[in-house]
């Protein structure tokens, strides 16, 4: 097999030094330079002068200058302050957001610069609003790097320029060579050019020229094709573990993740369940934003808290979010369970605190209540003006006193993402050049941007199979490569001429992309790099984009040679499980019973699903597993019906009979029902919104219209009195203990006792076609009651906006018999609870058996069945 990179040692002789196009290829060409070291039998050896073109370039103006008069680097998040004050004095109100123009303005700064466009050029040309507006933003950005000596990324080869001709640089090299140029801009033309004038030997490594062998293979769509490709490397690998192989893909930049997770799915199959190592096999070369990983998002979001509010949603995020004094456990659980039963509000960290304040004493959440309380102090002490720098140092120690980013020990991605926001906070402090003074808001905002701006992937030394882009691919020799997306979307590549500059200055100056030819020609040089990259070659692009159809690329009738081969999808992974064995049951391990000291949760709910489901009683009552109640803007169903409930019990409170209740004037009833509905939502009023503070008003309103409606139906019933509202029993029997709450239950004339449920929900109905009850519920209260009570009867009302229903059975010829007969069912129920019965009900349906489907592996007993 051909060495890869033979120009490489000859081009590090003699103090020379390699300058590469992208910091990627530098990094491969260190990595194989330390082969070939290793390889010759040394065991240590100078780190090699292998450069991206940029970091030389600092290199040079940082370090070696031999005065002061050389100009002040400032970083490209310097720049974009810099730029944003001058779009700022410069566009209409009428154009688009400022944070895209200025991304615009420095990308045509840049290539302007590259190509070295005069700035009369720009000015004289300009033609239309916003070409002069744009034109007079770069007058205003030259003219603050000219009084203040600076120079920014898109100035460093001309101060390079500048510096080697007034002989004010030390560093320079003997000889120089460029690796991985697809196209040499007239600047780096004049810094090759000054510097042979200066006696430096001026060296372009060889472009490879391997004869390859090359393929085309098409597939039904998108994940098909780079699944195909991944499992092409896997038996390449299997097959020959030195080969040094590639799959390219153009769309990397847009679409790194969907990318990342198919190639794997072909080349590790099962990785999400096998590991980091498998997951790290596939290095992507693109990575994500720094916003975008959660440790970032968490550190953003308590800098934010400290000057506004946060949704219920990130509050959710910071307690089960272990980058916040470890990871959650227990009591922060709770705190967040809690949480979700609170309307949806924008919450400051004291306000927070005071409503989730209570007798829960774990330590995890003391811990992160204490961190909150930190943050809520910081509002107080972080309202002057500072510069960036002293706020960096302040976020450090802000973060530091939340816990951030964890107690838990770091794994090697978790670390570099540490410090690399340790150095986004130095970027961060280096704007006080520009800024020297910046409210805290500002900085939070400020640090925000950068951190959406910044592309970070974590380097690996696990990975064997790299997916690149086309350009990061430059000047890089492979053994294999695979290039995904061959097609007339991508190839080739959509022009992206400048929108801010005449197209005819572009047209003059040569600029890229300035003629849709010029497109064409770099795409076609591109393509040809990539072709004579390795020995062997495989294009391949989707047949069809969703529903539409995809041709091939226009270049590939260019390619000679090229023969069409058949590459398998090997589908997903996890569909080869659905082909397992059937579920065997090794020991016979059944549900222990309730022990003595056990006590079940869910109340009588619970006996009504061990009637409906077994297992569903069992996991919620005895396992505890319930479902998290989601969060919704304003009065979610749960917390209406409760106030409802609340409300009723607030009016009856007293006990009041039928005839108390017709003695009411209605003075005094319109003021029982306002105190009632009041009271029934007062405790959300704490800290709500002026947007939730009227949908309280509103639904105190609806519960008023319900009351009033109630107590006419009232009214109108034979005689009773309320005996209880919202009480706690303790129900024992059978060996079990439930904690129950009965919403009502009156005396009667009789002296016995009606059992009352309330339902505010969609209406319900007491018993079925059958005649026989639809829910024991009453039936377990009932079982409580007695024997201190006689049972007289048993209701559920409907409680509505639009009518009051009451369904109920008692006090007639079947009333005993059916009493004993449901008394039968429930206490069945019970027992079966006692003695761990936890059978899975079969012939519920798919939707019935949610969410505990997933525990009772409901779908694959259907299946065995």
């Amino acid at each position: 097999m051909k060495p890869r990179y033979q120009w490489l040692t000859g081009a590090l002789e003699k103090g020379g030094v390699v300058v590469t196009a992208n910091r990627r290829l530098a990094r491969e060409l260190r990595e194989v330079h330390g082969e070939m070291q290793r390889e010759s039998g040394k065991r240590a050896w100078p780190t090699p002068d292998i450069l991206f073109i940029t970091d030389w370039l600092d290199r040079l103006l940082e370090g070696g200058p031999l005065d002061d008069s050389m100009p002040v680097r400032i970083d490209a998040q310097a720049s974009s302050v810099l730029w944003e004050r001058c779009v700022e004095e410069s566009i209409l109100d009428s154009l688009p957001g400022v944070s895209g123009i200025v991304r615009q303005c420095k990308q045509s700064w840049v290539r302007l610069q590259d190509w070295c466009v005069p700035l009369n050029e720009i000015t004289a040309r300009a033609a239309g609003a916003e070409q002069k507006q744009f034109a007079a933003a770069v007058r205003q950005y030259t003219q603050l790097l000219s009084r203040n000596n600076w120079v920014d990324n898109a100035g460093l080869i001309k101060a390079t320029v500048t510096g080697i001709t007034a002989k004010r640089l030390k560093d320079i090299p003997t000889h120089v060579c460029l690796a991985g140029f697809d196209r040499i801009s007239p600047a780096v033309e004049e810094l090759l050019q000054e510097l042979g004038s200066n006696g430096v030997e001026v060296l372009h490594a060889d472009s490879p020229e391997i004869a390859s062998a090359i393929a085309t293979s098409t597939h039904r769509d998108q994940d098909s094709e780079l699944r195909a490709a991944g499992a092409w490397a896997r038996r390449q690998l299997s097959d020959d573990p030195t080969l040094h192989i590639a799959i390219i893909c153009a769309d990397l930049e847009t679409n790194a993740n969907q990318v990342a997770r198919l190639v794997r799915e072909g080349f590790a199959p099962g990785w999400q369940i096998a590991g980091s190592s498998h997951r790290d096999a596939v290095n992507i070369s693109y990575g994500r934003t720094l916003a975008d990983y959660p440790a970032v998002r968490v550190a953003l979001m308590l800098l934010r808290w400290v000057h506004e509010g946060l949704p219920s949603r990130d509050v959710s995020v910071l307690l089960r979010s272990r980058s916040v004094v470890g990871g959650m456990t227990g009591g922060r659980s709770r705190l967040e369970q809690k949480l979700r039963r609170i309307p949806d509000r924008s919450w400051y960290p004291q306000d927070l605190l005071d409503v989730l304040a209570g007798p829960d004493g774990d330590a995890d959440a003391t811990a992160w209540s204490a961190c909150i309380a930190k943050i809520a102090e910081a509002k107080l002490s972080y309202r002057e003006l500072a510069g960036p720098a002293q706020w960096a140092a302040r976020f450090d120690q802000l973060m530091t006193d939340a816990g951030w980013p964890g107690a838990e020990s770091l794994d090697s991605h978790e670390f570099q993402l540490l410090n690399r926001w340790r150095e986004l906070l130095n970027e961060f402090a280096r704007l006080d050049r520009v800024m020297p003074v910046i409210s805290f808001q500002a900085a939070v905002a400020r640090l925000n941007q950068i951190a959406s701006d910044t592309v970070f992937q974590p380097e690996s030394d696990h990975g064997v199979l790299p997916v690149l882009g086309t350009l990061e691919a430059a000047g890089m020799e492979f053994d294999k490569v695979w290039v995904t997306a061959f097609d007339a979307r991508y190839w080739p590549a959509n022009g992206n001429p400048l929108a801010y500059v005449s197209r005819q200055l572009q047209k003059d100056a040569m600029l890229p992309d300035a003629t849709p030819q010029d497109t064409l020609e770099f795409s076609r040089r591109v393509c040809r790099r990539i072709l004579h990259s390795a020995t062997e070659v495989i294009l391949s692009w989707p047949l069809a984009d969703g529903d539409v159809p995809v041709q091939p690329s226009p270049l590939l009738p260019e390619i000679e040679g090229a023969a069409s081969i058949d590459v398998v999808d090997p589908g997903w992974y996890a569909s080869t499980m659905l082909k397992c064995e059937t579920i065997a049951l090794v020991t016979d391990n059944p549900v222990p019973g309730v022990g003595e000291d056990e006590r079940i949760s869910g109340g009588a709910y619970t006996v009504q699903r061990q009637a409906n489901d077994p297992f569903s009683a069992f996991a919620s009552g005895r396992l505890r597993v319930g479902e998290l109640q989601s969060f919704q803007s304003g009065l979610s169903a749960r917390i209406r019906g409760n106030a409802i409930h609340s409300a009723l019990s607030n009016l009856f409170s007293d006990h009041p009979s039928r005839s108390k209740i017709q003695d009411w004037s209605d003075d005094e009833c319109a003021r029982k029902i306002g105190q009632a509905s009041a009271r029934s939502l007062a405790r959300h009023e704490k800290h709500a919104s002026t947007a939730l503070l009227r949908m309280i008003q509103l639904e105190q309103d609806r519960i008023k219209g319900i009351l009033y409606r109630f107590v006419t139906e009232e009214r109108s019933r034979e005689q009773f009195q309320v005996a209880m509202t919202e009480q706690q029993l303790e129900y024992t029997g059978h060996g079990i203990r439930l904690s129950l709450r009965v919403d009502r239950v009156d005396r009667l004339a009789d002296n016995s006792v009606l059992v009352i449920d309330y339902k505010t929900g969609a209406e319900k109905t007491l018993l079925n076609r059958a005649g026989e009850l639809n829910d024991l519920q009453l039936m377990v209260y009932a079982l409580a009651l007695q024997p201190e009570y006689t049972i007289g009867g048993i209701a559920i009302i409907n409680l509505d906006a639009r009518k009051i229903s009451f369904k109920g059975a008692g006090q007639d010829s079947e009333w005993a018999g059916r009493y004993s007969r449901w008394g039968a069912e429930a206490n069945a129920a019970i027992r079966a609870i006692a003695r761990g019965d936890a059978r899975v009900n079969m012939q519920l349906s798919t939707d019935q058996s949610r969410p505990l489907n997933i525990l009772s592996r409901f779908e694959e007993l259907r299946r065995d069945q």
